[in-house]
């Protein structure tokens, strides 16, 4: 498949994109599929970034590699998730993120894969790709807009969780990021709920626990970042 991707021109790959996806779901279960799709999406890329190049208007490109990713992984038994993370995780447009968190966690929904520990491979791979849209966009409120990024973090154990949700405070306290509405503080607060809720996977010994210590003064220091427009 790596070879049709090479030989073939750029014009040919748009025009049998569909083809060429569904095939890939039909592939031996021993081929590195995750290798595939990326040669493929790299050559595009390369392809949409050269002068005079155009994508056909009516090809929603996102949409196809979207779709036909998820049909891919599910049709393969036994596939890694963290190639399921990767996969999900390498169109780094943040405009389409939401699309793309929401497929993550319906991916590992329906694979029953539970709460994934934040240190193993798996969890690494999720981390990574819940700091793409913190870094991209660098800016929280922004960031609330994605109303499935919640979902994936909830894919993590209560180590993972935090650490996800201190990660936001603290891109929040570096830019000093406020919050004006009641909406932004309850999509806030949702997000980052294992810092301010007992959780039922906790460890029992948060009181000393260093970690939970930091992560409380983050979550201290975000309350000077709430500000009211009036004192009504």
């Amino acid at each position: 498949m790596e070879c049709v991707i090479q030989v073939f021109p750029d014009e040919y790959h748009l025009a049998t994109l569909h083809e060429f996806l569904h095939a890939c779901s039909e592939l031996d279960q021993g081929v590195q599929i995750k290798n595939v799709l990326i040669a493929l999406i790299d050559r595009l890329a390369i392809y949409a970034s050269c002068e005079g190049a155009e994508i056909p208007a009516d090809l929603p490109l996102f949409d196809i590699f979207s779709k036909q990713t998820e049909s891919v992984i599910m049709s393969r038994d036994g596939m890694p998730p963290e190639d399921i993370v990767s996969l999900q995780c390498y169109p780094e447009r943040t405009d389409y993120a939401d699309t793309v968190f929401t497929t993550t966690a319906d991916v590992f929904t329906k694979l029953k894969l539970g709460r994934t520990p934040y240190n193993d491979i798996v969890g690494r791979e999720i981390m990574k790709f819940l700091r793409i849209p913190v870094d991209q966009y660098d800016d929280v409120v922004q960031l609330l807009h994605l109303e499935h990024y919640s979902d994936v973090i909830e894919l993590l154990d209560y180590r993972g969780r935090t650490q996800a949700a201190s990660y936001v405070l603290q891109n929040m306290i570096e830019n000093d990021t406020a919050l004006t509405t009641m909406e932004e503080v309850e999509k806030l607060l949702h997000l980052i709920e294992s810092l301010l809720v007992d959780q039922e996977d906790q460890p029992n010994d948060l009181e000393t626990n260093e970690d939970f210590v930091d992560e409380q003064i983050l979550v201290a220091r975000l309350v000077n970042l709430i500000h009211a427009p009036s004192t009504d």
